[in-house]
C-alpha cells in the first residue's frame, strides 16, 4: 500500500482501507498485511457497516 492504513483511516478514508483490501484480495491481506494494516482493515470495515469483514481481519490478527 502506497499510503499507510492506519494514516488512511485516521483521516477517515474508511472506503478506500477497504477498496484496496478488495483489490488485493481480503484472504491474501490477511495472510501478509502487516498488523497495523489488519487493524486498520477492521476499523474501517467495521465502520462501514461490513462486519463480517472486520471479524475476519480480527480473526487473522489474533491467530498471529
Amino acid at each position: 500500500m502506497a499510503e499507510a492504513s492506519s494514516t488512511l483511516v485516521a483521516r477517515g478514508q474508511f472506503e478506500t482501507v477497504v477498496a484496496k483490501a478488495g483489490e488485493r484480495g481480503t484472504s491474501e491481506c490477511e495472510s501478509s498485511c502487516s498488523a497495523a494494516d489488519l487493524k486498520a482493515l477492521a476499523d474501517a470495515a467495521r465502520y462501514t457497516g461490513r462486519s463480517s469483514m472486520a471479524e475476519s481481519a480480527l480473526l487473522s490478527l489474533r491467530k498471529r
